[in-house]
């Protein structure tokens, strides 16, 4: 499993999980500093999170497409 593919599942996990049934944003900058994903990426690495919040499974919303920047937000 590559990087992207890990973050795609910690950010699954995370909104089963953890995520109030409502709407809800995450931004690529928050997941960012969870640990687990801090472990995978080097440095400021925003694309591969990017990326993998893109990749969910669950039915999201891009709501600000500013790729591989703190910034994008994806809305469930």
């Amino acid at each position: 499993m590559n990087k992207r593919e890990e973050i795609t599942q910690l950010i699954e996990t995370y909104i089963k999980d953890y995520c109030p049934k409502d709407k809800h944003i995450l931004t690529a900058g928050e997941i960012r500093k969870w640990p687990a994903v801090d472990r995978l990426c080097e440095n400021s690495d925003y694309a591969n999170v990017c990326s993998a919040m893109d990749k969910i499974s669950i039915q999201h919303e891009i709501t600000n497409t500013t790729p591989a920047t703190t910034t994008h937000e994806i809305k469930f």
